[in-house]
């Protein structure tokens, strides 16, 4: 019998429903929504068991379970499968439901498969090198471009917890390339994980795709920007585990030089703004594959317009944020938001906010090959003319011009992401006005209404 899992979580429900799948061998339909997982009962009439949070989005659904149930025998019953922290055993609504048991939140997959009779079976061996597997062992990877890759020889992975993790493909199995993408696209899971010490022949596929994609300008403006964002999504937490090596840093430039390609000889604001979207819960890969296209549109309209310029703002763009993890974190601009905002972060993260442009810019310097300057422009992107930056407090005549460019295009992008208020440039360039009132500031800011919507 089908089921539905209603969680308004959506990494939450993917995790579960992959593992309901897999064990259970059960169809597993997903709703979001009270509404959703009533219409999910309307179409699919089959369905005799639900997966629902509590509290959240339960109590139209659970009024909605009863009143169904109220009208059928029991053997047609709908059981439900309360997901909560504990029991709620004063509410009425679930005393009148059919109550297959309850899984708590700290122990959700094996207490909802031991509910449905899908436990893993005795007889199923998970290898030891797989049972020891954690967060520190892996690097999670968008399903994405495993698919753009194709098949490998390394495992793939789905995460059920931080300590658990499950082989997609297990040895012995055969499998042609189309059927791998098939099985991919079918989990419907936006990451997979890779072994940390298996990932060198993904980024050597990766990186062959990445530069047979720069060879073909149609195939470019066609991936551009949602393929940028994931990579950099996937480099970013590549960077973190496994460091900068040759492999990584090869990923990496190429995805700057797709970046820069992707700007044109002249770009406009307006144009640039048609093809990026503004993702505020991925904003740490979001943003950073938007400042190079304003960085590198303001910078042109100064007349550095070299391919070597734009390529120190891509790979500072790149790499600003590297360190941090946390999307709210990333998206402070300053000490005194963050001074407003100390409550939200803890100890940590107050270090990892204030540390972050020297940690990146240290990684900037392990790559090789690379144009001089992009360390500068990472140390100082939190810098500001007034001297109130951060880390050393620099003042407009000591930051570097490229710095400038990178900071004034960084505050742009900022307001864009500002849920409070709309964006309009001609109010930028106003709000702006005195904060860029001096040195290479004032002809930057002189420049910000020739962007143009």
């Amino acid at each position: 019998m089908p089921i539905l899992l209603a969680i308004n979580k959506k990494e939450v429900r993917e995790m579960l429903a992959f593992a309901v799948e897999s064990r259970a061998e059960e169809k597993v339909y997903e709703a979001s929504t009270a509404k959703e997982a009533i219409d999910a009962l309307a179409d699919h009439g089959a369905i005799r068991t639900v997966i629902c949070e509590y509290p959240g989005i339960s109590d139209v659904l659970f009024r909605h379970l009863v009143s169904l149930n109220r009208a059928r025998p029991e053997r047609d019953q709908i059981r439900t499968i309360v997901c909560s922290a504990r029991k709620p055993e004063g509410d009425e609504t679930v005393k009148r439901m059919n109550v297959l048991g309850y899984a708590s939140w700290g122990n959700l997959i094996d207490s909802t498969l031991a509910l449905l009779g899908g436990a893993v079976p005795e007889n199923v061996e998970t290898p030891e090198s797989d049972k020891a597997l954690t967060d520190a062992d892996t690097c999670r990877i968008r399903t994405a471009l495993l698919i753009r890759v194709g098949l490998l020889q390394a495992g793939v992975y789905v995460r059920l917890s931080p300590t658990k993790y499950v082989k997609l493909f297990q040895e012995g199995d055969e499998f042609e390339k189309d059927d791998y993408t098939r099985i991919l696209n079918e989990k419907r899971l936006d990451y997979l994980y890779l072994r940390r010490d298996e990932c060198s022949e993904f980024l050597l596929k990766f990186k062959q795709d990445l530069l047979a994609l720069l060879q073909d300008d149609m195939a470019v403006a066609a991936a551009v920007p949602k393929l940028l964002e994931e990579v950099h999504e996937t480099a970013q937490e590549l960077l973190n585990k496994l460091g900068a090596t040759a492999e990584v840093q090869a990923v990496v430039k190429a995805n700057v030089q797709i970046a820069v390609k992707a700007m044109g000889k002249a770009p406009k604001l307006a144009d640039i703004l048609k093809r990026f979207e503004i993702d505020r819960e991925k904003y740490i890969a979001s943003h950073s594959m938007l400042i190079p296209q304003i960085a590198g549109a303001l910078a042109m309209t100064m007349d550095w317009k070299s391919e070597t310029t734009l390529q120190k703002l891509a790979l500072a763009s790149f790499l600003h944020d590297v360190p941090l993890t946390n999307q709210a974190l990333a998206a402070v601009t300053s000490l005194t938001e963050f001074a407003r905002k100390k409550d939200e972060f803890s100890e940590e993260e107050a270090k990892a906010y204030k540390f972050h442009p020297v940690k990146a810019s240290e990684l900037a310097k392990q790559f090789q090959e690379i144009p001089p300057d992009v360390d500068t422009i990472i140390l100082q992107h939190h810098e500001r003319p007034d001297g109130s930056g951060f880390p050393r407090g620099m003042t407009q005549h000591q930051i570097s011009p490229l710095a400038a460019v990178f900071i004034v295009a960084h505050d742009l992008v900022s307001a864009m992401f500002d849920p409070a208020t709309p964006f309009v440039l001609a109010q930028f360039v106003e709000a702006t006005k005195e904060k860029y009132a001096s040195g290479n500031f004032r002809k930057l800011h002189a420049q910000l209404a020739t962007l143009k919507l």
